[in-house]
């Protein structure tokens, strides 16, 4: 167990740069491909406006990106030509403005945007019978949280959890449903780990997050719309 942690560990810790993007194509989706070249074979279609998660030792210098696609449930790794894509840290950046309980603020006083992320200490025996727990030979796994794939945690109880988070564009208020988060655990507090943008084109507000560590580290974006609408994009480092 402990050298598959540690090959995990060194392949990825390879790359300086990592960091969701969105796909920018005229023509309406780019092909994503099994090597880093316009050679080497289609592997998918990604439509323009969704959104991978990027690996570079050199994005300024690269042309072809390695990216993870997270499709619902699935995640395919391949490239991506860098004129295809468009950092979210490239759109306006919504500011920490302050912590307060157990909250962290962002806000956009010009704009009239931002956004709250609740973060508490997970309480363990309160919630034990959500869990489905699995035996791999000595060891307890937790596996699912009500009926959930669970993201950072294993072995180990969770530390702590999202509990809220919660979108302003100007008076209007959107919630995300508690029951969309609530198999997040280790989630990192800060505004080193939590970044919020605004895309002007679209009316969306980004948030990315860095969350749990080593080997159970998971990248997550939520996408959330004046609209109303929101998505959810996960990608687990293994």
């Amino acid at each position: 167990m402990k050298n598959i942690i540690l090959i995990v560990l060194l392949c990825f810790s390879n790359y300086a740069f990592s960091q969701f993007a969105k796909i920018v194509d005229a023509d309406g989706y780019v092909n994503l491909r099994a090597g880093a070249g316009i050679k080497s074979k289609i592997i998918g279609r990604i439509n323009s406006g969704d959104f991978v998660f990027i690996y570079s030792n050199n994005f300024d210098k690269d042309k072809w990106v390695d990216v993870k696609y997270p499709n619902g449930d699935n995640i395919i790794r391949g490239y991506i030509h860098k004129s295809r894509l468009r950092l979210l840290s490239s759109y306006t950046k919504i500011p920490f403005t302050q912590k307060k309980n157990n909250f962290f603020y962002f806000f956009n006083k010009d704009l009239e945007l931002g956004l709250a992320v609740g973060i508490e200490k997970f309480n363990i025996q309160k919630h034990i019978s959500k869990f489905t727990i699995v035996k791999d030979g000595n060891m307890t796994v937790f596996e699912k949280y009500n009926g959930k794939t669970v993201y950072g945690i294993d072995i180990e109880s969770p530390y702590s959890n999202y509990i809220s988070i919660k979108a302003k564009f100007g008076s209007k208020i959107i919630q995300i449903p508690r029951e969309d988060f609530e198999n997040l655990f280790n989630a990192n507090e800060g505004d080193l780990y939590m970044k919020v943008n605004y895309d002007v084109d679209t009316n969306s507000l980004y948030f990315t997050s860095s969350n749990s560590d080593g080997y159970l580290s998971y990248n997550l974006l939520y996408v959330i719309k004046k609209d109303g609408s929101f998505t959810r994009k996960i990608v687990p480092l293994n």
